[in-house]
């Protein structure tokens, strides 16, 4: 999200957080948004907050609709009413993830939905397998999509997951033109793919389609590390961004990279932690998270006794790889002490405005 608004704001859009409408007020030939304690004049309003299914002729027909005014049908499609079947966005539909009804207005569903209708009007009797929720958005320069649930989603339902982040090149960067992907993969603690959320200038729609897929077909994070796909340096790389995340995911798993998240960031206790920045002293200089200490990851074995033994080692990079170099490292020559990789990295940190400075001067 932090990536969408910074792409907005570069293209001359104002992008105002924490913030809520108050109120939508006629002002001569045009109107005055009262957002906190500020007036924006406009020439018009788009409230873009959602929609609600036009169901008034269910209503006024009997049929069984939910809180939302969703028409409730069976995986046949069909109403309360036997002979009368119901598709589209103002349907009720199984999410395939969540295992619970939903209200998911997208095209995709809605277009299976007719031809689902089609075969059981015809007698074929096919029913409609449900929903994952993927879609995609183009703003500007980058394209945002998503498949199966959130975080926000996740923690609504009680639900327990893991999550990690990484920012791979849409294709090799000797080839022109790599640019990077930010993924963020949700998945089970059984390894269970559970949605996935990415952001980038190219291959972005791509990467999400394979994860939808494998969502699909209830596969794991195994499944995304192992797929053959395709590979030419104008496309992919020999390990695609796909395959890294289950890569990355599986090691979180098994145990071979245990990690930490940004906002693990705030309740660090610094008495019995330490920060281990393995980027190069150039990078370093250019910025840090505070308190850290910096130990090039090509100089960590000659260093490693300046480490201390009794404290937990929070390592971080640029982008979580060689911070998993580096961790590895001391775990193999430490075999007893923890050792955390901060998932996404310093530049997940700083794309997003959630390093300790930053917050601090906001």
């Amino acid at each position: 999200a932090a990536i969408a608004a910074r792409e907005l704001e570069r293209n001359g859009i104002q992008v105002l957080l924490q913030n809520p409408v108050k109120e939508i007020r006629p002002s001569g030939g045009g109107y005055q948004v009262l957002c906190g304690s500020q007036i924006l004049p406009c020439d018009f309003a788009v409230m873009a907050i959602g929609v609600r299914p036009e169901s008034t002729l269910a209503v006024q027909s009997g049929l069984k609709v939910n809180a939302r005014n969703g028409i409730v049908v069976d995986e046949m499609l069909r109403t309360s009413a036997p002979d009368i079947f119901a598709a589209g966005d103002a349907v009720e539909k199984y999410h395939l993830v969540s295992r619970e009804p939903v209200m998911l207005p997208l095209a995709g569903p809605a277009n299976r939905q007719g031809r689902v209708i089609a075969d059981n009007l015809s007698g074929m009797e096919h029913p409609f397998d449900g929903v994952i929720g993927s879609a995609v958005c183009k703003l500007f320069h980058v394209t945002a999509a998503c498949t199966g649930l959130n975080e926000k989603s996740l923690k609504a339902m009680g639900r327990p997951y893991e999550k990690v982040y990484l920012s791979p090149s849409q294709h090799v960067g000797v080839y022109p033109g790599a640019s990077p992907i930010t993924m963020k993969l949700l998945f089970s603690p059984d390894g269970t793919v559970l949605g996935c959320q990415c952001i980038g200038e190219e291959g972005v729609d791509k990467r999400v389609d394979v994860i939808s897929t494998v969502i699909k077909l209830r596969g794991s994070v195994s499944d995304l590390a192992r797929l053959e796909l395709c590979y030419a340096p104008p496309y992919s790389s020999p390990r695609d961004p796909v395959n890294y995340a289950g890569l990355i995911a599986e090691n979180v798993l098994s145990g071979l990279s245990p990690i930490k998240h940004w906002h693990d960031l705030a309740e660090r206790d610094q008495a019995s932690s330490i920060l281990v920045d393995v980027r190069t002293q150039e990078e370093y200089a250019h910025g840090h998270l505070e308190g850290s200490i910096n130990i090039p990851v090509d100089e960590l074995r000659d260093r490693i006794d300046s480490l201390p033994r009794n404290r937990e080692l929070w390592i971080y990079c640029q982008v979580g790889l060689r911070g998993y170099i580096a961790q590895r490292m001391v775990m193999q020559l430490r075999p007893d002490q923890k050792v955390y990789n901060l998932s996404g990295g310093y530049r997940l940190l700083s794309i997003a405005g959630l390093l300790p400075e930053q917050k601090q001067n906001q």
